[in-house]
C-alpha cells in the first residue's frame, strides 16, 4: 500500500513543481505580432497573460490554431478540442524556444 503513496506523493511533487514554473514571469515577453495590420502585439510574460485576452480572439503558435472562447476551460484548439491556458502557454513557449511561428489576430 505504501508503493501506491509513494507514487501518489511523487506525482502531486511534480504537477507542483510544473504548476510554479508555468506560473513564473519571463524577464523578456514573448511578443506575438498581430495579423491585421495597426493591431498591437500580444505581450506574453507569463500563463496569466493569457487569461485577459478577449473571447474570439485567434491564435496560432507553430502549426496549431487556437480561439479564445468563453466557456471553460478557456481555448479551444483548431481541432475542436477545449484546452486550458497552460497548454497555450507551454505551445507558445515551445514555438518562441524552435523558431516557429506566432501570430494573433482579434
Amino acid at each position: 500500500m505504501s508503493e501506491y503513496r509513494d507514487i501518489l506523493d511523487s506525482y502531486w511533487d511534480s504537477f507542483s513543481q510544473a504548476h510554479r514554473v508555468l506560473r513564473e514571469s519571463l524577464k523578456e515577453p514573448i511578443v506575438i505580432g498581430s495579423r491585421v495590420e495597426g493591431e498591437p502585439p500580444l505581450k506574453v510574460y507569463s500563463v496569466s497573460s493569457l487569461y485577459s485576452v478577449s473571447v474570439g480572439v485567434r491564435l496560432k503558435a507553430g502549426h496549431v490554431r487556437f480561439m479564445r472562447v468563453c466557456s471553460p476551460p478557456g481555448w479551444v484548439r483548431g481541432d475542436g478540442v477545449f484546452v486550458d491556458h497552460n497548454e497555450v502557454y507551454r505551445r507558445i513557449l515551445w514555438a518562441a524556444d524552435s523558431g516557429g511561428t506566432l501570430t494573433i489576430s482579434r
